[in-house]
């Protein structure tokens, strides 16, 4: 048994634990995680004691995702903004409890040799892991420049699983040992060879500085999610709207602590970190305003980017066909009422965030060489940021249709099965909303 990939929280040995399994290195699309089984925890015990006793080749132990709530090494309190928004909005409208933190904190048990071949983490999450036993090796691919992991052509037909493309990536090589803690940005391609029989803790989290990549992570996934991860985490969806939750809350609702911590971040990069706010974008600084603007695309996008959407419509075309009164009957096939509602209300609070941002700032283009008013895109500064943020919006959607598009050429199933599906569901989110100039 391999890669099991597990959501369940109970402690019985027989509980299901879902699982996707490499049983060999392969190096096409279809087969980079073609093995599916059911597993439980019986099955992962079995295993071990069939690796012991076999004299012929055993099967490998490489069991991902086991739930393991409040063990995890804690991360750093600047550092995940996902804990800190839930802590904040925890008992506010439309917050009443925590999100599920099984998919947040986990465990992984594999067998010397055990390999998992290059895949980003879902959800556009940072990851971290830090190992109890044995050695775990992790070989990470490094662009040129971050953001060309935004290009759609970043995992397009140069990519590999074995990350032998010709793109020009560094490739790290990583060795963790007991003690050792290794914190993943998102949108991170990476492999994962277990050198010892180990045990790690891990988890997963939003950090508010890398929201750019956490966006590239979650639209390549949506676009060839067969290739590209191994799993996905509803829960993740709620977290981003908590942490726009916290953002409204501290930049709207506390306008003058936030314009207080503006004053006393400054708008000048430091490296000692200091321009850095913690768990809230420092709009002085042009990458923030980005970051920001990066959230807001996937806020707005909302259900498009949920594979419940694609699995309801699916569901109320077999209805009509079949006829029958028992078709949606199961949450897992439709996005509820309540998720509908929140879905709603991220936008507002994220429309609100992005008004305040462009009546307190502008944005002026120019360099050593050229003045403000030579630059070529023909907008006053004070009108910039509003326009040029709506135009990002327009371009994210239609990069997600193009990169849908190239994949279902190469045949690679993402989200959305077909790109035209995609590009009808933009068309009808956005027909009713005032087209931006």
């Amino acid at each position: 048994m391999s890669d099991s990939d597990s959501d369940s929280n109970s402690d019985s040995l027989d509980s299901d634990l879902d699982s996707d399994a490499d049983d060999a290195v392969n190096k096409t699309a279809a087969k980079a995680n073609a093995v599916h089984v059911e597993a439980t925890f019986r099955h992962m015990v079995d295993t071990v004691q069939i690796r012991s006793t076999a004299q012929t080749r055993a099967k490998v132990l490489n069991a991902l995702n086991i739930p393991v709530p409040g063990k995890s090494p804690a991360p750093p309190g600047s550092l995940f903004t996902g804990i800190e928004a839930e802590s904040n909005t925890l008992g506010t409208d439309g917050f009443l409890s925590f999100v599920r933190w099984a998919w947040r904190e986990w465990a992984l048990a594999a067998h010397t040799d055990a390999f998992h071949a290059a895949h980003l983490d879902c959800c556009g999450l940072a990851t971290h892991i830090a190992p109890m036993t044995g050695i775990k090796g992790w070989g990470v691919a490094e662009p040129v420049h971050k953001s060309h992991f935004g290009s759609i052509d970043a995992f397009g037909k140069e990519y590999d699983v074995d990350l032998s493309n010709s793109q020009g990536w560094k490739l790290h090589s990583i060795l963790l040992r007991p003690g050792d803690w290794f914190i993943m940005r998102p949108c991170t391609p990476h492999f994962a060879l277990t050198l010892e029989d180990c045990i790690c803790l891990g988890g997963h989290d939003y950090y508010s500085q890398t929201f750019p990549e956490s966006a590239f992570g979650i639209f390549h996934v949506f676009a060839q999610s067969e290739w590209l991860t191994n799993t996905t985490h509803l829960e993740a969806i709620e977290s981003r709207h908590r942490i726009i939750a916290h953002y409204h809350q501290e930049i709207i609702t506390y306008q003058t602590g936030y314009e207080e911590l503006l004053t006393l971040h400054g708008d000048v990069e430091r490296e000692d970190g200091g321009h850095v706010i913690s768990h809230l974008p420092n709009f002085n600084i042009v990458d923030d305003v980005i970051g920001f603007l990066y959230l807001h695309n996937l806020v707005q996008l909302g259900s498009i980017l949920d594979f419940l959407r694609y699995n309801e419509a699916q569901r109320q075309e077999e209805q009509q066909v079949a006829d029958s009164d028992d078709i949606l009957d199961a949450d897992c096939d439709y996005i509820s009422d309540s998720m509908q509602e929140q879905y709603q209300d991220a936008k507002t609070r994220c429309n609100a965030i992005l008004n305040w941002l462009v009546s307190h700032f502008q944005l002026a283009l120019f360099n050593d060489k050229t003045a403000e008013e030579e630059c070529p895109d023909g907008l006053a500064r004070e009108e910039r940021l509003s326009i040029m943020s709506h135009r990002f919006l327009v371009q994210q959607c239609g990069a997600l249709v193009l990169e849908k598009w190239e994949a279902e050429s190469r045949k690679i199933q993402g989200i959305v099965l077909y790109s035209f599906l995609l590009d009808m569901t933009c068309e009808a989110e956005y027909t009713q909303r005032k087209r931006p100039r």
